[in-house]
């Protein structure tokens, strides 16, 4: 007589589809608005069981804080909910929790193997300050079926930074001299244009400004 002893295998994940590989890459352009992490037709293999526990979503290098942010649709969402923290995976509904702390998206609920590939297909990433860091970010995917972790999967997100256009400060007083009429010594020379604007001036994109340029003046 033969006894087969069944072994749980790991779930699997596969976020970039049909096409080769198993991971993802898109680019945010800044201020763009969210971006998805998951082909269209991302997958989920679990041989062993109909259902899945956990999925855990991980900004591995997070540059820009709070200002940036993971979420799925379709579940309920508790991110900012403190006593979700301390629900169990077993929660028949599926929840979201996101740390802003730690870039850390956690998706729990039993629930079945493609209802996970459903949600999972929706993970989006967002970076709201006006001047990112540049660094690509790396984004992990593990899956759990209650007792093992998948391999993980990752999802690239390239930052595409856009020159934003100079600006003058509303609030900055520039101290003006006293200029006697008529007096022709360098005392008296009073303020050139550019000492005059420059103070004015800002630019989050770089330290300095390549030029001014006077269109009109009002009397």
């Amino acid at each position: 007589m033969v006894t087969f002893t069944a072994i749980n295998d790991r779930p699997f994940l596969d976020l970039n589809g049909n096409a080769s590989g198993v991971d993802f890459a898109v680019t945010l352009r800044e201020q763009q608005g969210p971006v998805l992490l998951a082909a269209p037709d991302a997958f989920v293999i679990e041989v062993d069981n109909v259902t899945l526990a956990r999925a855990t979503i991980r900004i591995t290098n997070l540059l820009d804080g709070a200002y940036e942010s993971l979420r799925v649709s379709d579940v309920r969402d508790y991110s900012d909910d403190i006593t979700a923290r301390m629900l169990t995976v077993t929660n028949i509904y599926p929840m979201q929790v996101y740390d802003n702390t730690t870039g850390i998206l956690v998706v729990s609920g039993l629930q079945t193997v493609a209802e996970y590939e459903k949600v999972l297909r929706t993970t989006r990433y967002n970076n709201v300050i006006d001047e990112p860091h540049t660094a690509a970010r790396r984004i992990e995917f593990v899956l759990s079926d209650g007792l093992l972790d998948s391999d993980a999967a990752f999802a690239t997100v390239t930052l595409d930074g856009v020159n934003d256009s100079p600006y003058f400060h509303a609030a900055v007083a520039v101290a003006m001299p006293h200029v006697a009429e008529d007096v022709q010594d360098a005392s008296n020379a009073g303020l050139s244009v550019e000492e005059l604007l420059l103070p004015l001036v800002g630019d989050d994109d770089t330290d300095s400004v390549l030029g001014l340029a006077g269109v009109g003046i009002e009397a």
